[in-house]
């Protein structure tokens, strides 16, 4: 019912009218800034700096990210079903495809969940994933990666660390990786992420501090806490 707009009539009365109506509504306006979240979240300039200047493979394709939608369900169904990401998932059990349905729909009218395709060239090549952590303003975003199985060991998912946390310079990330997955453990290590306190998490700073510190950007790859 509510959009991220209201359309009224060029006339001073229905504008007053509308107003009034919102002043009312704290509830419309919160749905209206949800709507307005989901057609624009404010990483625009992130994501042109990464277009203008992309990571690349270690074949020399660019690496980039774009924002999920429906129509990459099926893509992101196989790549959560993979064995190799599930080994190292919280939940072992591959989702069904009415699960994944619910699942995916949930994170794309989560506007403050971040998914993304990554792109080796043209080609989908993963996914990565910022979820928030409410009242953990430390660390207010979990990344997640999950690379295709015919993708990896190609310095992708350095790749889609790099820009995801690009498209966050602000935010600390969090990463949960399972005891075991001792590649990725090393290659988030080797990236920054320390020990977080909790077991199996691991924890980055904000870009934008590493930056100021004079610190090189971060690198990581591996699925870590697929879902």
């Amino acid at each position: 019912r509510h959009g991220p707009a209201v359309a009224v009539p060029a006339e001073a009365d229905a504008v007053a009218t509308a107003i009034s109506g919102l002043a009312g509504d704290p509830e419309g306006r919160r749905r209206m800034a949800l709507a307005a979240l989901r057609i624009c979240d404010g990483r625009g300039a992130a994501r042109v700096a990464a277009a203008i200047d992309p990571p690349r493979a270690r074949d020399g394709r660019p690496v980039t990210l774009r924002p999920a939608t429906p129509a990459d369900a099926a893509d992101l169904l196989a790549w959560r079903r993979d064995p190799a990401a599930r080994a190292f998932a919280r939940n072992p059990e591959a989702p069904s495809e009415e699960e994944h349905a619910r699942w995916l729909v949930g994170r794309l009218a989560d506007p403050g969940c971040l998914i993304n395709v990554i792109l080796h060239g043209d080609a989908p090549a993963g996914t990565v994933r910022l979820d928030p952590r409410p009242g953990r303003s430390h660390c207010p975003y979990e990344v997640s990666i999950n690379i295709a199985a015919g993708s990896r060991r190609l310095g992708i998912g350095r790749a889609a660390l790099a820009l995801a946390r690009r498209l966050v310079p602000e935010a600390g990330l969090c990463a949960y990786v399972m005891a075991g997955n001792s590649a990725s453990r090393a290659l988030f290590a080797d990236a920054g992420f320390q020990p977080a306190g909790e077991p199996d998490w691991y924890a980055a700073p904000p870009l934008a501090a590493e930056a100021g510190a004079g610190v090189a950007g971060p690198h990581a790859t591996m699925p870590a806490g697929a879902s």
